[in-house]
């Protein structure tokens, strides 16, 4: 008996898994290759490595269009802008070594990381911030979720958002990308990226004071 097909749903949630792993991989690596830049023979280590994990971002890419997750609404390449000053960063995801990975990669910023919707939304009410990296997929309370809220609640800060995805599995949540105006960074990605969208942001225009 041949085996049965796979099913949509478990190859994007399995993309979803691989690519938050790899997204710690990934800029993880970066930075030690940015440590040891002066170090021919551990850099080269280091760049093969990153080869590899770019090799199998792209399998976990193909995984999501089988899914039927599309990439669509990545964030496209454009010309570097300067290094942003440093500015307050609020990081919301449910992932401990995503908000370990972005932390390090952001750390010439102030940042805030927060590990559920709940305790993102307490932050943006009694805090100033320049940039919200939010991942959309959270137990309890998702990314959509809040960003819905802040939009309703406090419309300022929404612009603010940059969303995060391993994979947008569910008809909501593709509906969503599609129509939302903000940066999508899809994972696994890499600090440059993700240090290139936080200066698009913080250039834009200065932290928003929370309402009273």
């Amino acid at each position: 008996m041949p085996p049965s097909s796979p099913d949509p749903g478990d190859l994007s949630r399995l993309a979803h898994e691989m690519s938050n792993s790899l997204a710690y991989v990934t800029t993880n690596l970066n930075l030690l290759a940015e440590e040891l830049d002066c170090d021919g023979r551990l850099s080269a280590i280091v760049a093969d490595a990153l080869e590899g994990a770019e090799r199998l971002a792209d399998e976990v890419r193909e995984l999501r269009r089988l899914g039927w997750a599309t990439d669509d609404t990545s964030v496209q390449a454009a010309v570097p802008r300067p290094a942003a000053a440093p500015s307050r960063i609020l990081v919301v995801d449910d992932e401990p070594a995503i908000l370990v990975a972005v932390e390090r990669v952001l750390r010439r910023h102030e940042v805030v990381t927060v590990d559920s919707a709940a305790a993102a939304w307490e932050r943006l009410s009694a805090e100033p911030f320049d940039v919200v990296l939010c991942d959309l997929v959270m137990p309890e309370e998702t990314g959509i979720e809040l960003f819905q809220r802040v939009s309703g609640e406090k419309p300022d800060l929404a612009s603010r958002f940059v969303f995060m995805t391993a994979g947008g599995f569910t008809s909501r949540t593709r509906a969503f990308l599609a129509e939302t105006r903000n940066p999508v960074l899809h994972k696994p990605f890499d600090a440059k990226t993700l240090r290139w969208v936080v200066a698009q942001h913080i250039h834009s225009a200065a932290a928003v004071e929370p309402s009273p």
